[in-house]
């Protein structure tokens, strides 16, 4: 593909962007992850720009990139999900009391954190 057909694919992408990303957003479910799959698609387009060759359909290729890093994006969000609820926060803290065998030093400094650590918690989501 020349210079010529990857500016036809920007101008393509540039055509046909609320489409785009209205299909996007059903596919997804979410504006903002839509947008950003949206923008993912923009440099997936100017990355392969030179390595491919002619494109019959443009529209198809766009929507084909596209809806496959949606897919990508929704089973990556699936995995995380799984994991998170796997792994919750408390299992995650390796020692979260001092053992009574502790040093002192060990004690005070447990003593500090409690007083002076917030511990984050994960907003309403």
């Amino acid at each position: 593909m020349g210079r010529h057909d990857a500016s036809g694919l920007i101008a393509a992408f540039q055509q046909h962007y609320r489409d785009l990303l209205r299909f996007l957003v059903r596919r997804t479910g979410d504006s903002d992850r839509a947008a950003d799959i949206a923008q993912e698609t923009y440099i997936r387009l100017n990355a392969t720009a030179a390595e491919t060759t002619g494109v019959e359909n443009r529209k198809a290729y766009i929507y084909r990139i596209a809806g496959n890093l949606a897919i990508d994006a929704v089973r990556r969000e699936g995995r995380e999900t799984a994991w998170l609820a796997d792994h919750a926060p408390d299992d995650m803290i390796a020692d979260p009391a001092p053992r009574q065998s502790a040093s002192p030093s060990t004690a005070i400094g447990c003593a500090f954190l409690r007083k002076h650590w917030t511990p984050c918690r994960p907003g309403p989501g």
